[in-house]
C-alpha cells in the first residue's frame, strides 16, 4: 500500500464525516505543518473513538473477550505497518501520543495538587515508549549496548514507579479504613 498524505480539507471532511465540526487548528494563524499534524492527530482521535463505539457495540453483541482483542492486529494493517519493525513504530507512536495525551491532563489545573494517579501513568506511559523504541532497535540491529543500558535505565525508573503505586495502595486503604472513598465522598 502506498502512502497517501491527504489535504488540509480531505482532513475536515473526515472529522465531518465523524460528527466533529469547529475545531479549532490553528488554520488562520499557525505554520500549515503545525495545522497539518493538528488535523491528522483529530482524525487519529475521531477514529479511535469510533473503534471504542464499535468495540462496545461489539461487546452488547455478544462477542467475547477473545474475538474482541484478536482485532487489535487490524491497526497495524490499517497503518500499513505489517512487516518487520514498523510494527513496533506503530506502537511506539501509539505510547508516545499516550504520554503525551496524560501530561495535558495531568498536573489538572483545577486540582489544589497534582493526581498521583495519573503521574504514575505518565511514567509508565513514558517507559513503555522507552521499551519499545529499545526493542525496534534491537530489532534493527542498532547499537545493542545502548540498548541496554536503556533497558537498565527503565528498569530503575519501573521500580520506583511500582513504590509509588504501592504508597498509593497504602493511601487508598487509608482512605478506605477512615471512611473516605475518594474524590466525591463528602465526608
Amino acid at each position: 500500500m502506498e502512502s497517501v498524505e491527504l489535504s488540509t480539507e480531505q482532513m475536515l471532511g473526515l472529522l465531518a464525516t465523524f460528527g466533529v465540526a469547529g475545531a479549532d487548528v490553528g488554520q488562520d494563524r499557525d505554520p500549515q505543518a503545525l495545522v497539518r499534524l493538528r488535523l491528522a492527530r483529530a482524525v487519529l482521535g475521531a477514529a479511535e473513538a469510533h473503534a471504542l463505539y464499535a468495540e462496545q457495540g461489539a461487546i452488547e453483541a455478544g462477542l467475547s473477550r477473545e474475538q474482541i482483542t484478536a482485532t487489535a492486529a487490524a491497526v497495524f494493517a490499517g497503518a500499513d505497518a505489517t512487516e518487520g519493525a514498523d510494527p513496533l513504530v506503530l506502537l511506539q507512536a501509539r505510547a508516545m501520543s499516550l504520554h503525551a495525551g496524560i501530561e495535558q491532563m495531568e498536573p489538572d489545573p483545577r486540582a489544589p495538587a497534582g493526581d498521583p494517579i495519573l503521574a504514575v501513568a505518565g511514567t509508565v506511559a513514558a517507559a513503555l515508549y522507552t521499551l519499545i523504541g529499545t526493542r525496534y532497535q534491537l530489532a534493527v540491529g542498532e547499537n545493542p549496548t545502548e540498548a541496554v543500558e536503556k533497558l537498565a535505565a527503565v528498569g530503575q525508573v519501573l521500580e520506583q514507579t511500582t513504590g509509588r503505586i504501592n504508597e498509593l495502595f497504602g493511601l487508598a486503604g487509608m482512605a478506605g479504613r477512615a471512611g473516605r472513598g475518594g474524590p466525591g465522598d463528602k465526608n
